[in-house]
């Protein structure tokens, strides 16, 4: 293989073990998100260089009801720049930090289902940056 090529595909590996990163962290988030109507864990919105701004409506589960008021992001996932996920419902840092809401890995309550998802991401992402690496030799 070239020099050329191997940047080309380090590259392309650094990009897909990235949108791979950001694709499962907002999937864990939603995931372990509790539920009463849905809205909190339905408004997980991805940003890239800028937060996104807005969260579904609060009568979106409604018929006919608006159902987001925040763009889903829509463009390629790369390893440039600033990603961002975020949560924008008024009542996210209270579901996010208050003890009394249950859920998330291991079922365990309060803040936990949250923060245990964030102090796992550095693993997370270089277990990505290996799995494409070992692609590309």
């Amino acid at each position: 293989m070239d020099l050329e090529q191997y940047g080309k595909d380090l590259e392309a590996a650094l990009n897909q073990a990235v949108s791979n990163h950001i694709q499962l962290t907002q999937g864990k988030l939603v995931k372990y998100s509790p539920v009463d109507s849905g809205r909190f864990r339905s408004s997980w919105f991805i940003g890239h260089n800028q937060e996104p701004e807005g969260s579904r409506p609060k009568d979106w589960a409604k018929p006919g009801a608006a159902k987001n008021n925040a763009p889903p992001y829509t463009g390629k996932i790369t390893a440039d720049g600033i990603w961002y996920i975020v949560n924008n419902v008024p009542y996210a840092q209270k579901v996010a930090f208050d003890p009394r809401y249950a859920g998330g890995p291991g079922s365990r309550s309060g803040a936990n289902w949250y923060w245990s998802i964030f102090t796992l991401q550095p693993y997370d992402l270089d277990e990505q940056i290996s799995k494409q690496m070992r692609k590309i030799g």
